[in-house]
């Protein structure tokens, strides 16, 4: 069966699908992965056949001032989605036109969630069967709230209402921001008929959906049914790195650092944030590892107790470390928990607030600081109560013992196949 996997964005949009790829692969399906050519050389390394979804830079469209409004918007759903549409407008009438084109031959498509809007419909298109593949959790529950949406007060009743109120509207707003561009490419692209409901294909041929995270971080919801499933992250291995000897040599010449990196995530003033970091390094007394990421933090000298990196593979870096500050990225934080190491999260927006609260209701970090709200002091408190806290240690250690007993890949490859296999759109001539 010809599989073609379309996901688009940074690293950490991109990685996770590269090990789900490689499972699949290895269970006797062809894989594509279609995506911006800015991966590719990220893609074919790891060996997969590389599609190009778009040539548009992720790290430019971040980069834009559209891009820095969408990172700025924190907690606020309305901001939140109407930041998205302004960057997906354009988008989707696009990439609707090259996945149609890219996907002709294939059996069935896997979408992630940055590409449901333009896969789904096309798979629709096309009448082969299609499935989620999701690191974000999207299905509506009583459980916990939608992404974009605070946490209910634990000391008040009604949560699970809440919860499930949070994700219709969610739902609804997308729906109301994007529905006239999504019905305008369905109907002059794929020749199919508007819809009238928010993510109508979802309600009358739900796909199958899996997710690439753990139950220790999210238990399935007794209200989701058997066509969804978490099956664990999807740690993909970097065999062909190699530390540098400055790197090794910092690690030997003192106690263990901590890590400081925040990813993809860009910044108006890199230097501010690069100064709050240091000043609350130097009060601590504590050494780190420091990764410059897109927003080029630590571009400048820095004392002996810090090392800047432009890149290590998560899963040889956080191990090493004593404990972890970073953006709060999915990705991110499945690595540091399968490392068992606590983490201090400073999350920007989207789904990154979701993931700092799940951490510290865990025990495993300190509250969150949102990022605009990052001082000095604020830091300081929270690095010492970070590097201190044994109680968060041995939590995150016991998850980590948990997290590595996982094969999240296997049970995604399983469960992919048999919902692909019995989908009644399925191709049985091919």
């Amino acid at each position: 069966m010809r599989l073609t996997l379309c996901t688009f964005g940074s690293r950490g949009d991109v990685q996770p699908y590269l090990a789900l790829g490689k499972g699949l692969q290895q269970a006797g399906f062809q894989v594509r992965i279609a995506t911006s050519r800015y991966h590719e050389p990220l893609v074919r390394r790891h060996g997969l056949a590389c599609l190009e979804l778009t040539d548009a830079s992720p790290q430019e469209i971040l980069r834009s001032e559209g891009g820095l409004r969408w990172l700025e918007t924190g907690g606020n759903p309305l901001a939140n989605l109407r930041a998205m549409r302004d960057l997906a407008g354009d988008m989707l009438d696009q990439q609707t036109r090259v996945v149609l084109q890219l996907c002709e031959d294939a059996d069935a498509l896997l979408y992630a969630v940055t590409t449901m809007l333009v896969v789904a419909p096309i798979a629709e298109k096309l009448g082969i069967p299609a499935a989620g593949v999701w690191l974000q959790p999207f299905h509506p529950t009583r459980a916990f709230p939608s992404l974009l949406f605070p946490q209910w007060p634990r000391h008040l009743p009604l949560a699970g209402h809440y919860n499930r109120l949070s994700h219709e509207v969610q739902r609804r707003l997308s729906w109301h921001l994007m529905r006239d561009n999504f019905n305008a490419v369905r109907v002059r692209h794929l020749g199919l008929s508007p819809t009238r409901r928010p993510y109508d294909n979802q309600h009358l041929r739900p796909d199958p959906v899996v997710y690439g995270f753990s139950p220790q971080m999210i238990a399935k919801p007794a209200d989701w049914d058997d066509r969804t499933a978490i099956s664990g992250y999807w740690f993909l291995q970097d065999g062909e790195w190699r530390p540098s000897d400055a790197l090794l040599d910092f690690l030997q010449d003192g106690p263990a650092p901590i890590y400081v990196g925040f990813g993809s995530m860009m910044e108006r003033d890199a230097e501010r944030t690069t100064e709050i970091i240091l000043q609350a390094l130097q009060g601590t007394g504590l050494r780190a590892v420091l990764l410059g990421g897109w927003a080029g933090l630590g571009e400048r000298d820095l004392p002996d107790s810090v090392l800047r990196l432009d890149y290590a593979p998560h899963e040889w870096l956080f191990p090493r470390m004593r404990a972890l500050v970073h953006h709060g990225g999915t990705g991110t934080v499945g690595a540091g928990l399968r490392a068992g190491r606590p983490a201090l999260v400073i999350p920007r927006f989207a789904d990154q607030p979701f993931w700092a609260r799940r951490l510290h209701t865990l025990g495993v970090s300190p509250p969150p600081i949102a990022h605009k709200r990052l001082t000095v002091e604020r830091l300081t408190r929270a690095l010492l109560q970070l590097t201190t806290d044994s109680d968060l240690r041995q939590r995150a250690e016991v998850i980590g013992e948990r997290l590595r007993a996982e094969k999240g890949v296997d049970e995604a490859v399983s469960f992919l196949t048999r919902a692909l296999e019995s989908s009644p759109r399925r191709r049985r001539d091919r």
